[in-house]
Parts: structure tokens; sequence; C-alpha cells
């Protein structure tokens, strides 16, 4: 009689150690990641460039990602959230978008009126000086409001052009020696506006120290260390659990076996026993 052996094919599988071994490194990298939240989107690189700088500057980590080919956005900690926007509030970043003239006096198939005509050029003006006093080193925001009255051609009084200039700096940038530079600049830019009708206010930002302590970046953070601590700790001793589980599966396993081998050893052993006293007694005979 032929006896027929089915041999199994081995069944590529990954070792119960190795998969312990990734599911730790996922879970500490998942810690080590946290949880990020937008703070900016959708700006451009120079912005996004700008708004790195100040936040690393102030022990904040951030990351920075493309969105659409074009633009990025700023992540952060959620933690780092409120002390981040702090931060880019005072530094002016990112920098706030002015309207052009161009895009004030845009063709369109409406016929303007004078009187909106008027609005939008002082208007535009007030855009195009902020923007121009936004690029001065250490400003971190300014706005110009010029007052252009009408003057009837036909009166002997004629109301002078006022302007009335704010400037938000850095609190370690000196401006006021810039003050006539300034003044001179919005004069030039308005039309019978006289240096003497030319009102200038500065104001320093708040300093970062006095909304929240600088930090080290949140890898080097104390909470995290820590919850990194107690992860390795559970993965330890989830590993030895999953280990000490399997052990005990194989012993029970083979329990069985050892009984049925010892009950086969006793057997024999009766039936050998059997057949010496039946060999006795013929031989007696």
């Amino acid at each position: 009689m032929i006896a027929m052996h089915a041999t199994a094919l081995p069944v590529a599988t990954t070792p119960p150690r190795r998969r312990l071994a990734m599911l730790c490194l996922c879970l500490c990298v998942g810690l080590l990641s946290g949880c990020k939240t937008e703070l900016f989107g959708r700006i451009d690189e120079s912005d996004a460039n700008a708004v790195m700088m100040v936040l690393y500057s102030e022990g904040i980590a951030a990351s920075k990602a493309q969105v659409d080919g074009e633009f990025w956005r700023i992540e952060v900690d959620d933690k780092d959230q409120q002390r981040a926007l702090q931060v880019a509030r005072n530094h002016g970043v990112p920098r706030e978008r002015f309207a052009s003239m161009g895009d004030m006096f845009k063709k369109e198939g409406l016929v303007s009126t004078p009187t909106e005509v008027r609005m939008r050029y002082i208007f535009a003006l007030s855009q195009e000086l902020s923007n121009t006093l936004s690029h001065i080193d250490g400003v971190v925001s300014a706005r110009v409001h010029p007052v252009i009255p009408v003057n009837d051609p036909l009166s002997d009084k004629i109301q002078p052009a006022s302007a009335a200039v704010f400037i938000k700096h850095l609190p370690d940038a000196d401006l006021q020696q810039m003050a006539p530079a300034i003044k001179n600049l919005v004069t030039r830019s308005i039309e019978g506006l006289k240096v003497e009708n030319v009102s200038l206010t500065f104001v320093a930002s708040r300093a970062d120290s006095q909304t929240a302590p600088a930090r080290p970046p949140s890898w080097l953070d104390e909470s995290a260390l820590w919850g990194l601590v107690l992860s390795l700790a559970a993965c330890l001793a989830l590993t030895w659990g999953v280990m000490g589980w399997r052990m005990w599966k194989r012993s029970g396993a083979a329990s069985p076996r050892s009984t049925g081998a010892a009950a086969g050893r006793t057997v024999a052993t009766r039936g050998a026993a059997r057949q010496a006293d039946a060999l006795a007694m013929d031989e007696t005979r």
C-alpha cells in the first residue's frame, strides 16, 4: 500500500516579533508628530517663509506644505496655536494685501458717477501709501487716511487737504528719526497737501515676551517626553504580554501530546508484560 503525502506550500508570513516592532514604531512616530492644526492657509511662499522665520525665532515649531501648486499653508501643534497667532500678529505676518489703482479703476460696463470716482481715488491713494509705508523695515502695519475736500472754484475760502498717518512698529524699531521722511513722502503723494497738515502717530507693538515665555520646540517639551516614555513602557508591556500568551498557548498545546505519548507507552508496557507471561506459561507446560 502506497501512502500518499500532501506537501503544503510555504506561506510568507511576517514574524510576530517583527509585527510588534512595527506597531511600536508606528505608535512612537504618531506620538512624536502630535496633533497639528492649520495656522494660515493659501498664502504665497514669501509670506510663508516670513511666518516660519518669526515662529522659529520665538521657539515655536511649525511646518509648511504646498497647496494647489501655488499657495502654502502653515501648521503648528494644537497647544501652540494661540501663542503662534499672537506672535504672528505682533510681527505683522503674513502681510496685509492692499488694493492698487488698477484694482479700483477696472473697466466696467456701468458708468461711474463723479462722486464714486472721487471716493475710489481717495481709497486707492490710501491703499497705495499704506502699502508703501508697510515695506519700511520694522513696520508691522501702516494706515494713511487722506482728506481731500471739494473746493468751490468760485469761492474765496479754500479748505486745505490733510492726512493722518498711523504706523505700528516692532518694539526694537526706532522710527522717530524717519518722521520727516515719512511726512515728505505723504506730502509729495497727495496734491495740495502741506507738511504741517500731516499728522504722524507711532505705536509700538506688544513684545512677545509679554504674551508668553519662549519655549523650546514641541519635540523638547516635557509633556511630550513624558508621553513618549509612557508610550514606550506601554509598548514594552504589550510585547511581553503577547510573548507570554504565545508561550502559554504553546505549552497548553503540547500537554495533550505528552499525555497521549505517556498513555501509549503504558499500553505498550502492559502488552509486553502479557506476552512475557504467556511465554513463561508455555515453557512451564
